[in-house]
């Protein structure tokens, strides 16, 4: 009987210290090197809301539609570097993104509810239909046929292997590979426009280089399975990259509500949220020993381990503490308490 309590004991012992390696410290534990997560109401950040226009989706196929959303906005935002990023729906068409701890630009944020659609054009003749204008001419979609049907020449038929490399001279490329179809109409309408210029253009707007130039390119020989885009920044073409890789959303959307919540006070929070848990706990601990003597100091070890189980938990799910949830493990805490007297 002693032998089994004593390798009980042991086993407790153990998982307290492996438990303390991981939540201690708690910015990064000894073991694993995982900190704690923090919510957007302690650690400030950015909280945005997107409304998407599912005016041509069929009923029955919202969900995965929206599904779908929720997937590409986190794939886009993950290269962020957002650890603790929150993608959520709200709604049928809402979707609440939330970033902790981020401060990002206007650019990337408009991009992470952008369609993310290349569309490629060619100069329209005079007296024809056009979709886009800019200094250099008026331009329509550059289209190809194939098996009878018509399709225009868009980023829907890159592969998800677009990169950001370096020509000779250190000029910036975006790097693309078309995919089946893709390598089809991009080998006709190469063949019929060699020596002419084909305009890129992403929404209503050329996509234009560095120095603001509109850009398109002259084909200078037959495109077939692969092909760069030339002019663009670093950050620019890194950030479009990681767009298209993302893949393109399903549905148009418009931001309706941003908010940025200021670190400073979540942190300040942080700060006398960690002084009085420490001072209440020692409080509750005092009395426990001074009114039940040696089940109180039981209580007490046991509480401790208790709350350092949970936060190792904490960082190895990961879970983000909120308000909300602190208050939880506070209740907690106290039942744990009540339940160990008992």
């Amino acid at each position: 009987m002693r032998r089994k309590n004593g390798l009980v004991f042991l086993a407790i012992l153990a998982a307290m210290i492996l438990a303390f390696t991981i939540v201690l410290p708690t910015d990064k534990g000894a073991l694993l090197g995982k900190g704690i997560l923090f919510g957007l109401d302690l650690k400030g950040g950015l909280h945005m809301v997107y409304q998407a226009d599912l005016s041509n989706v069929d009923e029955s196929n919202i969900d995965s539609v929206m599904d779908g959303v929720v997937e590409v906005i986190s794939n886009r935002i993950n290269p962020l570097g957002v650890t603790e990023a929150s993608i959520q729906r709200q709604g049928d068409d809402r979707i609440v993104v939330e970033l902790p701890g981020l401060d990002i630009t206007d650019e990337q944020k408009a991009r992470i509810g952008r369609t993310a659609l290349l569309e490629f054009g060619e100069l329209a003749a005079e007296g024809e239909d056009y979709k886009w204008e800019n200094s250099l001419g008026k331009w329509k979609p550059a289209t190809a046929t194939i098996d009878g049907v018509e399709y225009a020449l868009t980023s829907a038929y890159f592969k998800d292997s677009t990169y950001v490399n370096r020509d000779q001279y250190g000029n910036i490329l975006l790097v693309f590979e078309w995919d089946d179809i893709g390598a089809q109409l991009s080998k006709e309408i190469t063949t019929r426009l060699l020596s002419q210029q084909l305009g890129i253009f992403e929404g209503d707007e050329a996509l234009a280089g560095d120095d603001g130039v509109p850009i398109a390119p002259y084909i200078n020989n037959v495109i077939e399975t692969s092909g760069v885009i030339e002019g663009l920044s670093y950050n620019e073409a890194e950030m479009l990259s990681n767009q298209l890789n993302a893949g393109r959303l399903p549905v148009p959307l418009e931001p309706i509500y941003e908010q940025t919540v200021s670190p400073t006070l979540g942190q300040n929070f942080v700060d006398l949220a960690v002084k009085a848990g420490l001072a209440g706990i020692i409080l509750v601990m005092i009395f426990m020993i001074a009114f039940y003597r040696l089940p109180g100091l039981l209580a007490s070890i046991a509480l401790v381990f208790y709350g350092v189980i949970v936060l190792a938990l904490f960082k190895l799910v990961p879970v983000t503490l909120t308000l909300a949830g602190i208050g939880g493990f506070i209740v907690s805490a106290g039942m744990a308490v009540d339940a160990n007297i008992l």
